[in-house]
């Protein structure tokens, strides 16, 4: 039944949110020595009281998911909440929207799963009074299955325990606002519930949980000193620091970078990361700046750095890498960057026999995964990183951002002249596909006689590949490689060019 109820990405968002630096965020759980009220002190105040609602509100990369993380695993949060529940069982239940994860992480559905799911796995007698249908579930779940009425039915019984939900990311939802807020003060109202909800400053979320200062908490305002904390941390006794006086930067002021950061925590996190780099991207952008106020104070202005970074070898690596990842209708493997970056030598790369293939058992291959990770951080610079083996967008906000007219268009001028993202990741998944070893151990050559047709060999891929499985029983993805090539003429620029004529016609289009 649990199984059923589970599913994998339950638990994907909660995994990727970065563990807050140590100090960071201790102010929650500070008591106040004063009778004055503190912004700072009112989640710890209502984690006690009878208060059913409490907001945690902020600008985009404020650092919301990371505290909402922090406060629901911390032991801290739990004894407070146990003053409230009294004798009764306390049940700590969390949920993380995910704009960018797939639809089930942005849906009411996942929501309810994530909550009854994580009510029952931890209270299995609760079962007596859930719905029949849900009881008889085996492995799988009924299309009709409605957990509205599951959830309503355990929340709205005379249940023996007192619950506290965690529910992150509420502008991440895809669904209406309104009826989510209305849903969450409707569960909220019963005595045994308290929630804690997290948003950017929306206006429904400003109508339905900003009534009260008690019950809110702005972070940008409230995270000042945890920056200024994250900075000093990484920056003090650095060798940018020790060398200040032979720097470019000789006159960082620490205090004045917190400032500038303005409760952005991602933006501190990318130029403290750009600071500690030799040579510095933030020097090389603005020609020598020698203090602090010439860095940009937005993202886009330090994502723009990052493209237009100088690299003499592979000239528009970083803007290719971001669009092929803006691209991605499915997750994008991290082997498809690394063999796009032997494009950048040899544009026919993809065509050439593999001299070796690889293994998960074998110390080369793992060699190959780090070096994956070390080149997408160096060249990206902290805008992508890989998870679980996918190239992901480390914030939404960044997703945002690339996805803007305005960036798309600014990519374009840093991408090199012919550059397409669907036939780069054909090419890379053509190669690293030629390179994998599969159960049977037999070497697949998907390059076809030179007299093959293009319906003949796209019959072949959609016929055979998807029954194969990778060395991880993977099934192996083929969307790439089938919607490539039945863009058949697609790229009239790079069509012209000798060399990928002659490319196509080695593939039998």
């Amino acid at each position: 039944m649990l199984c059923a109820l589970n599913h994998s990405e339950r638990s994907l968002r909660q995994s990727r949110i970065s563990t807050a630096l140590e100090g960071t965020f201790s102010w929650v759980f500070q008591e106040q020595t004063d009778d004055s009220i503190n912004a700072q002190s009112s989640l710890r105040r209502w984690l006690t009281s009878d208060k059913s609602l409490f907001w945690v509100t902020g600008k985009s990369c404020s650092g919301k998911s990371t505290l909402m993380k922090f406060v629901s695993e911390h032991q801290d949060t739990r004894t407070l909440l146990q003053k409230w529940a009294g004798h009764r069982e306390l049940l700590i239940v969390n949920h993380y929207f995910d704009a960018m994860g797939l639809p089930i992480q942005r849906s009411f559905e996942g929501l309810l799963r994530s909550l009854v799911f994580g009510i029952l796995s931890a209270k299995p007698s609760l079962l007596k009074i859930s719905p029949s249908s849900l009881v008889s579930a085996s492995s799988a779940l009924p299309a009709t299955f409605k957990f509205g009425h599951i959830f309503s039915s355990i929340t709205k019984n005379a249940v023996p325990v007192n619950m506290c939900f965690f529910i992150d990311g509420l502008d991440e939802y895809e669904g209406d606002h309104a009826k989510l807020c209305q849903l969450i003060e409707d569960v909220a109202a019963l005595s045994y519930v308290k929630i804690i909800v997290s948003s950017r400053p929306r206006g429904t979320f400003e109508d339905s949980f900003g009534s009260s200062t008690e019950t809110t908490l702005s972070l940008e305002e409230a995270n000042r000193v945890d920056i200024n904390r994250y900075i000093k941390f990484h920056l003090e006794g650095s060798p940018l620091q020790k060398n200040k006086d032979c720097s470019k930067y000789k006159d960082l002021d620490l205090e004045s970078l917190s400032a500038q950061a303005q409760g952005d925590f991602l933006w501190a996190v990318l130029v403290t990361r750009f600071l500690l780099e030799d040579p510095s991207p933030l020097v090389d952008a603005y020609n020598g700046a020698e203090n602090v106020e010439d860095i940009s104070h937005n993202l886009s202005g330090l994502a723009k750095i990052v493209a237009e970074s100088s690299n003499l070898q592979c000239y528009g690596k970083a803007a290719e890498y971001l669009t092929i990842a803006r691209e991605a209708k499915r997750c994008l493997a991290a082997e498809i960057l690394f063999f796009h970056n032997l494009d950048f030598a040899n544009d026919m790369y993809a065509f050439m026999t593999p001299t070796d293939l690889l293994s998960p058992h074998d110390e080369e291959t793992k060699e190959l995964h780090h070096q994956i990770r070390r080149d997408i951080m160096q060249t990206c610079r902290g805008l992508l990183e890989v998870v679980d083996g996918q190239v992901v967008f480390v914030h939404r906000a960044v997703l945002e951002l690339i996805h803007s007219e305005e960036f798309c268009n600014f990519l374009l001028t840093k991408v090199r002249k012919g550059f397409n993202s669907d036939l780069s990741v054909f090419k890379a998944s053509v190669s690293w596909f030629k390179r994998k070893r599969f159960r049977s151990g037999e070497f697949i050559d998907l390059e076809p006689e030179p007299a093959a047709s293009l319906s003949k060999f796209h019959k072949k891929l959609g016929s055979t590949l998807p029954d194969f499985q990778d060395t991880f029983n993977h099934p192996v993805d083929v969307y790439w490689m089938t919607k490539a090539v039945n863009m058949r003429g697609g790229f009239p620029q790079r069509m012209q060019a000798r060399k990928m004529a002659g490319c196509y016609q080695r593939l039998g289009i």
